[in-house]
């Protein structure tokens, strides 16, 4: 049994949720850390950029004579652990069709070492249901390809291989 997240209110889609904190590293030191039974890390990725950041990014990378794509490519990822210090987003449970995105957010730097990690509703959350977000097991594979975990979210759309057999 795992921990999870429950709202005892209505929250509108689109609402700020939660920063996820925990000690920030490089997706190389991160991969050096032997996960056991429980992984609270979660990485950066081009995919979590925001669309409002699209001007100034465009306009970072115009700077460099590089495309945008370039630019998010150019950026290590940088992989935050919550095992040992975090706060409630590391209860937060994963759902391969969740009702909260994370989106990585940039507030006096555009160092991607530096952005939060913030949870949104992506859609309207009724009052008791469970906050979950999709850890995306299929963008991290582990060597070999073997998934960290069996995914248990029991969603139609679930998208670990080990679900699909079932």
């Amino acid at each position: 049994m795992s921990w999870g997240v429950r709202t005892k209110q209505f929250i509108a889609a689109g609402t700020y949720i939660v920063d996820y904190t925990g000690m920030r590293m490089t997706e190389d030191e991160a991969l050096d850390i032997d996960v056991t039974e429980d992984e609270y890390m979660i990485s950066t990725s081009p995919g979590d950029i925001h669309a409002m950041d699209l001007p100034e990014l465009q306009q970072h990378a115009d700077s460099r004579r590089i495309t945008v794509e370039q630019l998010l490519q150019s950026w290590p990822r940088t992989t935050i652990d919550a095992s040992k210090c975090g706060n409630v987003a590391r209860f937060i449970n994963h759902s391969c069709d969740p009702n909260l995105v994370i989106v990585q957010v940039f507030s006096k730097s555009r160092s991607p070492e530096q952005a939060n990690m913030c949870y949104y509703a992506r859609r309207h959350i009724q009052p008791g249901e469970q906050l979950l977000v999709d850890y995306n097991y299929d963008r991290n594979p582990r060597e070999g390809g073997e998934w960290p975990f069996e995914c248990r979210c029991g969603s139609v759309n679930c998208a670990t291989p080990r679900m699909k057999e079932k």
